[in-house]
């Protein structure tokens, strides 16, 4: 669970297992793409099938702006790149949806405009994550250890 401080930092109210959460993502986006391959009953599963788009959405942009507000965490990058995959399998499956690739697409019609404005959140996070990733790249390959003499001489017990 995520809670904002007075700051507008994000911190952690109970211990986050990022990747749990990101693989359950994955668990979750799979399952729906493998539900829309089959023909199920849009009067039983509509309202499961929205919600669990609903849910994954909100649930990678609250991932992604953890992963924003902590900058130092000790395996973002990997994170990112994770968030970064998920994401573009859950647009690829809500891209499906719209462009009426699967038998249930014809059930999520009411849905069409907010499944649009979903999957044109998710474009602009792909974009997002990949800049994050860029600049953390660039970051690490111009970032160099400088020790000054003063430290050297210390570290080597120079007098």
């Amino acid at each position: 669970m995520y809670r904002k401080d007075k700051g507008g930092g994000f911190y952690m109210s109970q211990r986050i297992h990022v990747q749990d959460d990101l693989f359950f993502i994955t668990l979750m986006v799979k399952t729906l793409r493998d539900g829309f391959s089959l023909e199920i009953d849009s009067e039983i599963f509509l309202d499961k099938v929205v919600d669990d788009i609903v849910f994954i959405d909100k649930a990678l942009l609250k991932l992604n702006e953890f992963l924003d507000q902590n900058t130092h965490l000790i395996e973002r990058k990997e994170y990112l790149r994770s968030l970064l995959q998920i994401d573009k399998q859950f647009a690829d499956l809500l891209s499906g949806v719209l462009n009426r690739d699967f038998g249930f697409s014809e059930a999520l019609e009411e849905y069409r405009s907010k499944i649009s404005a979903i999957w044109d959140a998710h474009r602009r996070l792909f974009s997002a994550i990949q800049s994050t990733l860029s600049l953390a790249g660039a970051d690490e390959f111009g970032q160099t250890d400088i020790v000054s003499h003063d430290e050297l001489s210390g570290l080597l017990g120079e007098e």
